[in-house]
């Protein structure tokens, strides 16, 4: 027989205790990462225009788990969320570090536009914004 140990009863309550502990404290965590998470996909199909049905077409799934998603309820798994962020066009920023400015998501935001272009579109996009800012310093001035 292997040797078995005596189980303390006042050691495993203490266990129980800690692991009981960890797990509110995972329990927070995941509700606040909810929290954020839905808030951001919510804003981000709003700003699209798309309603619950409409996006979660897209990714295949329900529109009931879309809503439980933006309502705090339920954590999609990693492929859904990567799906989510190119579907939404959203930089994986806006929701990994919620607490960056706004500004932060306006340049992610412009990096996906951005990598959609050729050369060409750039060149147009580079000359513009020169343009935009050139007229911006002679109205200043």
């Amino acid at each position: 027989m292997i040797g078995l140990t005596k189980i303390n009863p006042q050691t495993t309550l203490t266990q129980k205790t800690a692991k009981n502990a960890v797990i509110r404290e995972v329990v927070k965590k995941l509700h606040s990462v909810s929290e954020k998470l839905g808030k951001v996909i919510k804003s981000a199909r709003l700003d699209k225009h798309l309603t619950q049905k409409q996006l979660a077409k897209r990714l295949s799934i329900t529109p009931h788990y879309l809503m439980s998603i933006e309502n705090k309820q339920q954590i999609p798994s990693c492929d859904l969320l990567f799906r989510i962020i190119r579907e939404l066009e959203i930089s994986a920023d806006t929701i990994f570090y919620p607490e960056y400015e706004h500004d932060h998501a306006l340049v992610g935001k412009l990096r996906i536009l951005l990598s959609r272009c050729d050369e060409k579109d750039i060149n147009v996009i580079i000359g513009t914004l020169q343009s935009l800012l050139e007229n911006k310093e002679t109205e200043t001035r």
